[in-house]
C-alpha cells in the first residue's frame, strides 16, 4: 500500500506499475466486492509478471471467500485463508522470501503469537460483505479447469522429452566427475 498519492496529471497504472516493480512479495487481499474487479487483476498481474524462485504473490482470502470462489487468472494462486494456521503459514512464507537473513523460526512464531490476537480481532470486527460471496464453481468448471492444467503440464513434458535420452549419460558424467574429484 502507498502512503502516498499518485501526482495529478500523472498515468495511474504505469504508477502502480512502477510501485510494484522489485517487490519481493505481494499480498492481495480478496473480498467478495473486489473479487473480479479490473484494478485488483490489473495490480495483481504487475505483480505476478516479476515472480522467480524467491518472489510470491499471496492471496488472502476474506468476507467468507473460499479458494473455489475464486477463477484464473488469481484461482492459479495458492490462497490464505484468514485463520491462524493460514496466515501462519503466510508470514512463514513472506519472512522467508523478503531477505537474505530471515527472522529465526522460534522468533517469528513469539512474534506471530502476540499479534494474531490483534489480527483476528480487525478480520471479525470487518463489515459483512455487501455482496453475496458467488456460488461455487460447477464441478464442469472445475473439472475443465484441471484439464486445462493437466494438459499444459503434459505439453511441457513434451518439450523436455527428448532431453530423456541423455540422463544416462549424464549420470555416468556425473559418476566419473564424483569419483575423479572426491579423492
Amino acid at each position: 500500500m502507498s502512503d502516498t498519492d499518485i501526482e495529478k496529471g500523472s498515468r495511474g497504472l504505469d504508477e502502480v506499475a512502477k510501485a510494484l516493480e522489485g517487490i519481493k512479495v505481494g499480498v492481495v487481499c480478496l473480498t467478495p466486492e473486489n473479487l473480479n474487479e479490473p484494478w485488483i487483476l490489473y495490480e495483481a498481474g504487475a505483480l505476478s509478471k516479476t515472480i522467480d524462485d524467491k518472489t510470491r504473490l499471496c492471496t488472502y482470502l476474506l468476507g467468507g471467500l473460499q479458494f473455489q470462489n475464486v477463477r484464473p487468472p488469481l484461482g492459479m494462486f495458492q490462497h490464505t485463508q484468514a485463520t491462524k494456521s493460514e496466515t501462519r503459514k503466510l508470514v512463514r512464507t513472506i519472512n522467508t522470501s523478503i531477505g537474505d537473513e530471515p527472522v529465526i523460526e522460534t522468533n517469528l512464531d513469539t512474534i506471530f503469537e502476540r499479534m494474531w490476537p490483534d489480527l483476528e480481532e480487525s478480520i471479525r470486527r470487518m463489515p459483512d460483505p455487501s455482496q453475496v460471496v458467488e456460488a461455487r464453481r460447477t464441478n464442469d468448471e472445475m473439472l475443465a479447469e484441471i484439464l486445462e492444467l493437466s494438459r499444459a503440464a503434459a505439453n511441457s513434458r513434451k518439450q523436455t522429452e527428448w532431453m530423456d535420452q541423455y540422463v544416462p549419460i549424464i549420470k555416468q558424467f556425473h559418476d566419473y566427475l564424483r569419483d575423479k574429484f572426491s579423492k
